[in-house]
């Protein structure tokens, strides 16, 4: 169900931009974000920022006009952010389709990286995260805000889609890959700290075996420290679906996506277990999903940590030493208790 509707439906008398809760669900080896239209007991919150677009729409008006009554008026915007905060939501997820090509509809002058600097200043959020941004709209400004404003998480979803600038261009991605390493460069100069994820799509209509190993390349040199990966398959009404046929064979784009897959989790084995001693700030945020007796929570890198603890520490960050890693997560013991 689309999440705008149901919470439109849940909170009809609340203003435009809506909270809807948001749970972590297991996908096979990856863990996939799903958004759960109803309030939760949870200390995170998400309020949706820029709506999506129904296709009937996209035909009735102009990409201008689109945009700015696509998003929600920052008024809006920070009433939902200061109701979630008043009831013990401490980490605030701004959600939207390009979210940071956002712009206050009543004044188009204000950025989403103005936005940022408003949410920061809410009494009692203790961390900002936002999904899904566009490489091309990663500016100056949102660069300098997620490194000058503390409670922006230092963790920034990048979809690239390809190593590949050949098949970049068939995307229809507007960037290449020289651009997108740029960028990378530029956001890991302004923050060291930075982690940074990633999607990626194997078997894109044209994709040859150099393309596919232009992916490969990237991600050895980028070395995320999260991608989702899938294979290509078609959409109906999308221009890939019409102008070009699926040439790249099912067997193809299966083993294309385990070796990828393989490359990523090496990456994650060895980012994580460079944090191994490393003391992290938790925000704790619920019980472990396969250890019941232990906590779950998240680094501001957005990098999971289990460790045992009290379950009226829940709500709080808490600082954990770290003595294990695999792939997905890390395991500590909290060394400053609540």
């Amino acid at each position: 169900a689309d999440p705008s509707a149901v919470a439109k439906a849940h909170h009809a008398d609340r203003p435009a931009a809506f909270l809807v809760g948001l749970q972590e669900a297991s996908g096979g080896d990856e863990i996939l974000p799903h958004l759960i239209p109803i309030p939760l007991p949870l200390k995170r919150a998400a309020v949706v920022i820029v709506a999506g677009v129904a296709p009937e729409r996209r035909k009735r008006v102009g990409r201008k006009c689109q945009e700015s009554r696509d998003c929600c008026p920052a008024r809006d915007i920070l009433a939902e952010v200061q109701h979630a905060a008043a009831h013990g939501h401490r980490e605030i997820h701004l959600l939207g389709q390009i979210v940071n090509h956002y712009h206050d509809p009543d004044l188009p002058e204000h950025d989403f990286a103005w936005l940022l600097h408003q949410v920061h200043a809410v009494e009692r959020v203790e961390r900002i995260r936002f999904a899904s941004p566009h490489p091309r709209h990663v500016t100056p400004r949102l660069i300098e805000a997620m490194r000058d404003l503390p409670k922006v998480c230092k963790h920034l979803h990048l979809p690239v889609q390809s190593g590949s600038s050949r098949v970049l261009e068939r995307m229809r991605r507007r960037y290449s890959r020289e651009i997108y390493l740029q960028l990378v460069a530029e956001v890991r100069e302004a923050i060291p700290n930075i982690a940074l994820s990633t999607d990626m799509i194997v078997g894109f209509p044209g994709e040859d075996p150099d393309d596919f190993e232009d992916t490969l390349s990237l991600t050895e040199t980028v070395r995320f420290h999260g991608m989702f990966s899938f294979k290509y398959s078609q959409r109906p009404n999308t221009l890939a679906a019409k102008r070009m046929p699926d040439t790249v064979p099912e067997g193809e784009k299966t083993e294309r996506l385990m070796k990828l897959q393989a490359l990523q989790r090496r990456i994650q084995v060895a980012l994580n277990a460079e944090r191994i001693g490393d003391d992290v700030d938790v925000l704790v945020d619920s019980l472990s999903r396969r250890r019941p007796q232990d906590l779950s929570g998240r680094t501001t890198q957005n990098t999971v940590v289990n460790f045992p603890g009290r379950t009226d520490w829940i709500g709080t960050t808490l600082t954990v030493r770290v003595d294990g890693a695999g792939p997905h997560s890390l395991r500590g013991t909290a060394i400053c208790d609540a």
